[in-house]
């Protein structure tokens, strides 16, 4: 019976909520941009070396764009509820063909970034950030 009860009560919240337009969810480990949302765009470029300064083709950048012959990137973040920082991943994608990298997770202040075409509202503008980046290469494990 009180099993029974728990149930009801639980469905009846979850009712409540969803009229009055709360969002209850389980993952705490993820933000989920929802209508109204701010949010800014920013454009990232750079270069992508290894530790003798030589350029890395083939790095994928954010999941998506990846590095030219001589390692140079261009590639667009969206930040969701800007913060004070974003983050920019480099992964090696192409196998030992130029070279195998570590993985490198790189986070970047906005704070000095300015930001231009803003609406006025939600869309609080875009701005640039040149960020270049020197990748470690993988030490295999015999």
């Amino acid at each position: 019976m009180k099993i029974k009860y728990l149930n009801v009560k639980a469905w009846l919240l979850g009712i409540t909520s969803a009229v009055l337009g709360i969002n209850v969810g389980c993952d705490r480990n993820s933000i989920v941009s929802e209508y109204g949302c701010p949010e800014v765009t920013y454009r990232v470029s750079g270069r992508v070396t290894n530790g003798t300064g030589n350029g890395i083709s083939g790095i994928d950048v954010c999941h998506g764009d990846t590095t030219d012959a001589e390692g140079r990137y261009n590639t667009t973040v969206w930040d969701n509820f800007p913060g004070d920082t974003i983050e920019v991943e480099f992964r090696d994608i192409d196998g030992a063909e130029h070279g195998s990298y570590e993985d490198t997770l790189v986070r970047v202040g906005t704070n000095d970034v300015e930001l231009h075409g803003a609406d006025g509202h939600w869309y609080l503008g875009s701005g640039e950030v040149h960020l270049d980046v020197t990748m470690r290469e993988k030490i295999e494990h015999q």
